[in-house]
């Protein structure tokens, strides 16, 4: 335990790119999950939308 801290306080730069690494990494895949999220959002609106306009389409050849 004592030689890692005693790494870690010798080399800081490599220390700070490896945890901004990680934090980076961690971004990346949390951006991939938002957007998986979204598109599947995307696609349930633009059913509701068709289910929508047919809904209005059989209600105008009602009124006819």
């Amino acid at each position: 335990m004592r030689a890692l801290a005693q790494w870690v306080t010798n080399n800081r730069l490599v220390t700070i790119l490896l945890v901004g690494y990680f934090f980076l990494s961690l971004l990346v895949f949390e951006q991939g999950r938002t957007i998986e999220n979204q598109r599947s959002l995307i696609q349930q609106l633009f059913g509701d939308s068709i289910a929508l306009n047919l809904a209005k389409a059989h209600q105008i050849q009602q009124k006819k």
